[in-house]
């Protein structure tokens, strides 16, 4: 059943966009994540597997920026205790459908987003038809145990649709984000490169430097020349002295911060002090990343086919590109940051930047045009705004092959040095992680949490003993499994914070048993909401291929501290 209608999605391979439809976004979401990022976000298509008050929480924060289209699938009826948790449930709605009450309530959220809702077991829905997920971009698994998504993870990977499992488990909470391999176009990092190109400037921004008369301009001008076309100068100067060799010793580099120096007409001239800091922009040029240069060589660029995702046509033609007419070098960024200048020149050598940047990039098109064509595609397929947003980004390109949840469940295949530098750490969370792996081994063997069912005594609940015992040993097992050695072990363990009544020394992996038993697997909204909001940013980052999303977050809401682990 539909609720309320979303606006229709931009076709794939729609090369202009109307920005004006974005006109009544809030600016602050375009601030973040500009019109591309929205685009993307408008198209988006979730499934929710558990209408869960994580679950919800998680919707609520990708339905308010715009996410096209959500559908909630959960079988289960509102109980009491759904009341005590979920702030999308009304106390009318008990015994009701799930589905349908988060539903009707989260369509109110976001008038463009079209909400719908399924009376169905979502593990029946994968066994009976998995191929109905193939509709959704993105998967979100509420508040069930690895085991139960474990063949719906295997899917879902090779599909490469993204899976965000989310759980709150009192105060504790896990993200786990699973999808076989993840493009990142724009990383947003907090220290970006300055790509001036003076070592080997084209012809405009050279002609721009030559026109600049040091020795005829009044002091006014000659203290807000730009520092870039002093460093030109002077780089034409060396050249001319040197066989049009760059300075490559130390003793070179400082004769060549003399040429600037001779340029100066006083000693407190800003600019000149910028370019005497910066000289080595007029002899080395932005070097292609590490991380780049992987993404040039990884084999989805190398072979790409009809089936292809964008950003790996693209990363074909920037290859073509680096090796022709970039002569080495990625397309120009066309960014000038702050310095030093008068407005005039430096909106002169803003426009100059620009064009060059628009120049690579037609140059950039028309390889990902040649690229479309030769897989079958047609030739617009992928906007101007995307080899745009992809060329102007090409320093910060990133794609993660991540790690299956079938190779994070085999103890042979797992990363251990993802938690080595953990282990040691007594206040780091990374030991819930653990704790999770163990209570999901244990709710596989019997069915329920370790917890779930309470005594009671003397009008006191009481947790049961011996399965606080089994879940300790259950972790005790899962960590020699793993392959930790028994220092590791034994650090991870430690020394009981809280002394019991036992005959035995208790340990710090008692206490997270007795923690997890006296749990029970129940939600506390507090922490369901904020891990909802950490879901949501996740999501929000998958969609855009904006920032580096999370494999595995931890929270403990007992300390407020967090773990990101890489698996």
């Amino acid at each position: 059943m539909s609720y309320l209608q979303s606006p229709v999605s931009l076709q794939q391979g729609e090369s202009v966009f109307d920005e004006t439809q974005w006109s009544d976004k809030k600016d602050r979401q375009l601030r973040l994540w500009g019109i591309h990022g929205q685009k993307r976000i408008d198209s988006a298509n979730v499934l929710l597997l558990g209408a869960t008050s994580v679950g919800c929480e998680v919707l609520k924060n990708i339905i308010l920026p715009g996410f096209g289209r959500f559908t909630v699938v959960d079988h289960e009826t509102v109980s009491e205790a759904d009341l005590g948790v979920n702030f999308y449930l009304r106390k009318s709605d008990l015994g009701e459908s799930r589905a349908r009450a988060v539903t009707e309530c989260l369509c109110e959220l976001n008038p463009e987003v079209k909400g719908n809702f399924m009376n169905e077991d979502p593990m029946r829905v994968f066994k009976e038809k998995p191929q109905f997920f193939d509709n959704y971009n993105y998967v979100i698994a509420s508040q069930m145990p690895l085991h139960r998504v474990r063949e719906l993870a295997a899917y879902l990977y090779e599909k490469n649709i993204p899976l965000v499992i989310v759980r709150s488990f009192g105060l504790i909470g896990y993200i786990r984000t699973i999808k076989k391999t993840h493009t990142v176009i724009e990383a947003k990092l907090d220290n970006e490169v300055d790509d001036f190109r003076l070592s080997d400037p084209w012809e405009e921004l050279q002609q721009f430097a030559d026109e600049q008369d040091l020795d005829t301009m009044s002091n006014m001008e000659h203290t807000h020349t730009p520092y870039p076309l002093i460093l030109l100068k002077a780089n034409k100067i060396w050249r001319q002295r040197h066989d049009a060799k760059l300075p490559s010793t130390r003793a070179e580099e400082e004769e060549f911060d003399s040429i600037i120096k001779e340029m100066r007409r006083d000693f407190d001239e800003t600019n000149f002090h910028e370019a005497s800091k910066k000289s080595y922009y007029a002899y080395q040029n932005a070097e292609i990343p590490a991380d780049v240069q992987a993404i040039l060589k990884d084999p989805e660029t190398l072979n790409i086919t009809a089936q292809s995702e964008d950003f790996f046509i693209m990363a074909n033609a920037l290859k073509t590109f680096v090796e022709n007419e970039g002569r080495g070098q990625l397309p120009l960024q066309g960014k000038v940051p702050d310095f030093h200048s008068d407005t005039d020149r430096y909106i002169k050598m803003q426009d100059i930047y620009r064009r060059k940047n628009r120049s690579d990039m037609t140059i950039v098109k028309k390889y990902v045009q040649e690229n479309l064509r030769l897989v079958g595609r047609s030739e617009d397929a992928i906007p101007d705004m995307d080899i745009k947003e992809f060329c102007k980004n090409s320093f910060y390109l990133r794609v993660f092959h991540n790690t299956s949840l079938e190779e994070e469940l085999d103890p042979k295949r797992i990363k251990t040095d993802a938690f080595m530098e953990h282990t040691w750490n007594e206040s780091s969370p990374v030991a819930y992680y653990f704790m999770f792996r163990a209570v999901d081994r244990f709710h596989e063997k019997h069915g329920k949490y370790p917890g779930e069912d309470l005594n009671l005594e003397d009008g006191r609940a009481r947790v049961n003993e011996d399965e606080i015992t089994e879940l300790s040993n259950i972790v005790r097992e899962l960590l020699l499994e793993m392959g930790l050695s028994e220092d590791s072990i034994a650090a991870f363990q430690g020394e009981s914070q809280f002394e019991e009544n036992t005959n035995t020394k208790a340990t710090r992996l008692d206490d997270y048993s007795r923690d997890y038993a006296r749990y029970g697997g129940a939600e506390i909204h507090n922490i369901s909401s904020l891990m909802g909001g950490i879901g949501g940013q996740e999501l929000i980052k998958l969609c855009t291929h904006q920032r580096f999303p999370a494999t595995c977050f931890i929270f403990d809401g007992i300390h407020g501290t967090s773990v990101s682990i890489d698996l």
